[in-house]
């Protein structure tokens, strides 16, 4: 699936979820920025999982890793976000 039509499928708070989470890459770091909960935006991960059909953060060393398709993800989320804005 194309970038286009995967975060055609995301409404807009699971976009920023999405760019804050890669952003991070930190869970806890994205909810603290988001002003939610860890829990709260480890759900919101697993749904944008679901909808991506990838894994889009791994764990590695001390934290998490972007996958290609999360990163390949950012820019199009990032200029969502701003066109938002």
């Amino acid at each position: 699936m194309s970038e286009p039509l995967r975060l055609a499928k995301i409404d807009l708070h699971l976009v920023k979820v999405l760019f804050t989470v890669i952003s991070e890459r930190s869970v806890s770091r994205a909810a603290m920025r988001l002003h939610s909960t860890q829990p709260m935006v480890s759900a919101q991960l697993k749904r944008l999982r679901e909808l991506t059909g990838d894994r889009l953060l791994v764990r590695s060393g001390q934290g998490l890793a972007p996958t290609d398709a999360a990163l390949a993800m950012l820019e199009p989320a990032a200029r969502l976000l701003r066109e938002a804005e």
